[in-house]
């Protein structure tokens, strides 16, 4: 069956709002997206999830993207987890689903809220940081930039230093914050500066939460899906959190750090077979 997409304006307990839509009706999963995007960019891995789960999919903006409300003055990752709690209450959910920085909202999720609240977290290159793998040496550089008004450096400077876009890093930074500028005269472009400031501040969270693999350990059952050809810190972290917890890493060959928004087949099928599983035994999980 078709369902339609539905829209609306979650208030929040510190008067922030969040800009929720969903597919489908009653509880499901929750995608959680990363850094440096909206969630417009997941509607890929959204309608796949959608058809292939047979589950309603819900998924929000987090704050300082679309309607939803700027990043408050103590904006930290406590303030996305509940967040998070908040979505999942609202829609009745117990799964959630995150990419990249949306990832690593979902493991300090978990830990948080355990099995009380959920059933099953999934992963896709979280950005955990531990023991200093995600790099963040940048940062100072970074908000040098932004304090002195150049959008378009300090969007180069994080990019390239991420290596989330594969032929960044190959590019001088000179070069970078013109390809930059120029394209901030497209909507695509002009979304990635006006989410310099915000983006900078979720890194910087990053680089506070530099913590041990054991630190991760939670009760909810985990999949934490990597692409092989993504940048290596993110498989590092999550192979690291699998030796210590209960979770299990998956690497999807030839999928790039995007395949958590674009949401191909390997994905999804790997996120269907987890939720079952879950739905049908109580044993280990075991990928393909």
């Amino acid at each position: 069956m078709k369902h339609r997409l539905t829209q609306r304006v979650l208030t929040l307990p510190d008067r922030g709002r969040l800009e929720l839509f969903s597919l489908g009706e009653g509880p499901g999963i929750v995608v959680v997206h990363g850094a440096m995007v909206t969630i417009h960019q997941y509607l890929g891995v959204i309608h796949r999830l959608h058809a292939v789960t047979r589950l309603p999919v819900h998924f929000y903006n987090r704050r300082g993207r679309g309607s939803s409300s700027n990043q408050p003055e103590n904006y930290s990752l406590r303030t996305e987890v509940h967040d998070a709690q908040e979505v999942l209450r609202a829609t009745g959910s117990r799964t959630l689903f995150g990419h990249s920085y949306g990832g690593a909202i979902a493991l300090h999720t978990a830990r948080a809220l355990g099995p009380d609240a959920l059933d099953a977290v999934i992963t896709y290159d979280a950005a955990a940081n531990v023991a200093g793998s995600f790099p963040t040496h940048y940062l100072p550089q970074a908000h040098k930039a932004l304090e002195d008004g150049r959008l378009a450096r300090a969007t180069a400077i994080a990019g390239k230093n991420l290596g989330t876009v594969p032929f960044l890093p190959r590019l001088p930074l000179p070069l970078l914050t013109r390809v930059v500028r120029t394209a901030a005269r497209t909507s695509a472009g002009a979304q990635l500066e006006y989410l310099a400031a915000p983006t900078l501040r979720e890194l910087d969270q990053l680089r506070q939460s530099d913590r041990s693999a054991e630190d991760y350990a939670n009760e909810v059952p985990t999949l934490l899906l990597v692409g092989s050809r993504s940048p290596a810190f993110f498989r590092l972290a999550s192979e690291s959190i699998a030796e210590q917890t209960n979770a299990t890493v998956t690497v999807l060959a030839n999928l790039h750090h995007d395949g958590g928004n674009r949401g191909p087949f390997p994905v999804v099928r790997e996120v269907a077979r987890f939720l079952r599983h879950q739905r049908r035994t109580s044993r280990a999980y075991r990928p393909a």
